[in-house]
């Protein structure tokens, strides 16, 4: 054998390596068309993507980009793989050891920042920007996907919705200004009218606080028996029907008092849900007002009523002015569109700005500066801007409607500097000059009609806008209607001085006349009683003696119808004096009693005293105090049947003694019990019997009254009357 051709035999294993060489070249290809096809797929996907979105290697160099990326870094997609991230845009925090990829190597999962982009043409557009790990097939933090989203529209969105609820929050806080109060009621769980807003006006009303209010259904504050038409109204207006008017509730606040409010509300939805709002004000002290004018009217009337006609006209005329002036009271409704009181928004921002320019030049007093140079006026309120106006505020500048109202703003604002208002305004802007956020003023004018009008204005700068005065509320309350009535008044006042002073002349002439008339009757009277007495005790023959006392009996019921008379008409003209004093009330009862037990003996009828065994101390005139107990037996011992009993009780508590006279009599009919008390008045059958004037229960009350006490009658079926009279212990101070 020829060793140059000897064949070298191939290792074992070189088929089985070659078999494995082409297996890893498929296996290689396959992956490669894998790869490409996942490319293509991420290529898809990131292009088919509105965000802008890049891929970045672990060496801060780009990886990919999609094309809304591209437009926002003004590149081509394909020149920037390769550069480093911030070559290509730069973050708020590229190229920096706190970038979005380093802190994702740190351990964080996903990455936030927020910032700003501006535009070509000079607009800035917002982005959130997402990171989170790109990681390998071994789960191998590889590089970052950072996502980025236009959140532009979301924070203007965000920015209206705190603008409209700062405008809202304004609103709520100037009704709480002018005392008015909101809430809002919604049904909730098959129960009504539950609270689910309420102002801090209603709180302050109330007394409740708003965690106590919130959830509690209005019906709990309502008096009983107006919670039935308050309900039925609820379910009206959560019906969508329109109600008219205002309507007036009693509100029991926590201190368990009553209060009266005036309610207005409108169909509205809150968190969603039907609701009914309501507008509250507290009315109780006009209410309060008006019951006084009422009572002192009446009181006017009974005194004048029979003097003259005239004054009645006079006191007709003055009813229909108050009823007037509360219609016009009652005239309001708030909250911009729905309010009928006029209100503006304004932008005072400019002339706060040209103010300030002059505040800062030197000049403290703002006002007399805009007054001596009124070109630099008319220049700094040329810049007063309209924002908004409710209907109220077009139709008092005789303007038929909101729409038309931006068409003469300007005639409005000439119209208005134009007059006295003038000064008002040069007042605001110093006002406005020293920072105040609310003032009110009173001014006059007339409106684009010709209606003249006198006003009180409330110019309120609500939070959130006291140093700019970008938006200050102004709301007019006109004072017309009042100042015409106010004049009124002052001549119905006048009028009423003149014919007070000449009923107080004739009562004057009534208290001479009744001096006199007293004295002319018991001049004659007085020698009557001694001489009758003296032929009394004298005249021992029997008719003799019969006449003799009958005639000093007859002298002592005049002498005692006399004063009674005189009594009464002192104290209808307020001039009967009592003289209490400290004294122990058993001593006159056991006295009184025991001056009437013989005639009640005679008519068979007892008198029993059922009386404490302490001291019964009261504050009193002893005299008086006889005299009304004198008269309460003299009816009762005229009244009671034979064989029954009078029986007098008393009880005493810390402050006051309690006296009751009762007896058996048939008692006072029903229809006669309100007149029981009034002077001259019997039941028919005195009348004809002619048994007195009808004084004594009348004296009663009025000594009663005199002691700050007072009387009562009650009828007890089948038993008999009971009067019942209560009487300081002490002295009033």
């Amino acid at each position: 054998m020829i060793a140059g051709n000897k064949t070298e035999k191939l290792p074992a294993d070189f088929n089985q390596a070659l078999e494995t060489i082409k297996f890893l070249q498929a296996r290689l290809e396959y992956l490669q068309d894998e790869r490409n096809m996942l490319e293509a797929e991420l290529e898809q996907i990131l292009n088919s993507s509105n965000h802008p979105i890049r891929i970045i290697n672990a060496d801060k160099t780009i990886r990919r980009i999609n094309e809304p990326f591209a437009a926002l870094a003004n590149i081509r997609a394909q020149d920037a793989r390769g550069k480093k991230c911030w070559e290509v845009y730069k973050g708020p925090l590229c190229n920096s050891t706190s970038c979005d990829l380093e802190q994702v190597f740190k351990g964080k999962k996903v990455v936030r920042t927020l910032f700003e982009h501006v535009n070509p043409d000079g607009t800035i557009t917002s982005y959130t920007g997402t990171s989170v790990p790109f990681r390998n097939r071994k789960s191998k933090i590889i590089g970052i996907t950072e996502t980025y989203r236009d959140i532009s529209r979301r924070k203007k969105l965000s920015s209206l919705v705190t603008e409209t609820e700062g405008r809202y929050r304004s609103l709520v806080e100037l009704s709480g200004q002018v005392g008015e109060a909101i809430i809002v009621m919604q049904d909730i769980n098959n129960q009504k009218a539950i609270q689910t807003y309420v102002s801090r006006e209603w709180e302050n009303i109330t007394g409740y606080s708003r965690k106590e209010l919130i959830g509690m259904p209005l019906t709990r504050l309502i008096k009983p028996g107006e919670k039935g038409p308050m309900l039925q109204r609820h379910s009206q207006k959560m019906s969508g029907i329109s109600l008219p008017g205002k309507y007036e509730i009693s509100i029991r606040t926590k201190t368990g008092c009553y209060i009266t409010v005036e309610l207005t509300s409108a169909h509205s939805t809150y968190n969603g849900q039907p609701a009914n709002v309501a507008y509250i004000r507290d009315i109780t002290e006009r209410k309060k007002t008006e019951n006084e004018l009422a009572l002192y009217r009446r009181k006017l009337v009974s005194m004048v009523a029979k003097r003259t006609a005239r004054l009645e006209q006079m006191n007709h005329k003055l009813k229909a002015e108050i009823k007037k002036r509360a219609q016009a009271e009652n005239r309001y409704r708030f909250l911009f569109e729905k309010m009928p009181v006029p209100m503006i928004e304004t932008d005072w921002s400019e002339i706060k700005k040209g103010v300030d320019k002059i505040k800062n030049a030197g000049f403290n007093d703002i006002e007399g500066f805009l007054k001596n140079n009124p070109s630099v006026f008319n220049e700094i309120f040329a810049k007063y801007r309209f924002r908004d106006a409710n209907k109220a505020f077009a139709r008092f500048w005789g303007v038929s409607s909101t729409s038309d109202f931006n068409i003469h703003s300007k005639e409005i604002l000439d119209h208005w500097i134009s007059g006295e208002t003038i000064r008002v305004t040069r007042h605001l802007m110093a006002a406005v000059a020293n920072n105040r956020t609310k003032c009110q003023y009173h001014w006059s004018t007339t409106n684009l009609k010709g209606k003249p009008a006198h006003c009180i204005n409330v110019f309120y700068a609500p939070r959130g806008h006291k140093g700019d005065y970008s938006r200050v509320l102004e709301l007019i309350q006109d004072l017309s209607n009042e100042k015409q009535l106010e004049k009124h008044v002052k001549a119905l006042l006048k009028s009423e001085k003149r014919y007070r002073v000449e009923i107080e002349r004739q009562f004057k002439q009534r208290v001479d006349f009744i001096n006199s008339l007293v004295h002319e009757l018991k001049t004659p009277l007085t020698p009557m009683i001694c001489a009758s007495e003296t032929l009394m005790n004298q005249e021992t023959q029997f008719e003799f003696h019969k006449l003799a006392r009958n005639i000093y009996n007859g002298s002592l019921q005049l002498n005692k119808r006399i004063d009674e008379l005189l009594d009464l008409a002192r104290g209808e003209l307020g001039l009967l004096i009592i003289k209490p004093e400290t004294l122990d009330a058993k001593v006159i009862l056991r006295e009184t009693a025991g001056n009437y037990r013989d005639w009640a003996g005679r008519k068979h009828v007892g008198i029993i005293l059922k009386l404490p065994r302490e001291k019964l101390e009261i504050y009193a005139d002893a005299e008086r105090l006889k005299q009304i107990l004198q008269n309460l037996l003299d009816n009762a011992v005229r009244h009671a049947p034979a064989g029954t009993s009078i029986i007098i009780t008393a009880r005493q508590t810390e402050s006051f003694v309690e006296f009751q006279v009762r007896d058996s009599g048939p008692g006072v009919p029903a229809d006669m019990r309100n007149r029981l008390f009034e002077p001259y008045y019997h039941k028919p059958e005195d009348t004809l019997k002619l048994t007195g004037l009808g004084l004594g229960l009348a004296l009663c009350r009025m000594f009663v009254e005199l002691h700050s006490g007072y009387i009562t009658y009650h009828h007890l079926p089948g038993q008999g009357s009971v009067f019942s009279l209560t009487l300081p212990r002490k002295e009033r101070t």
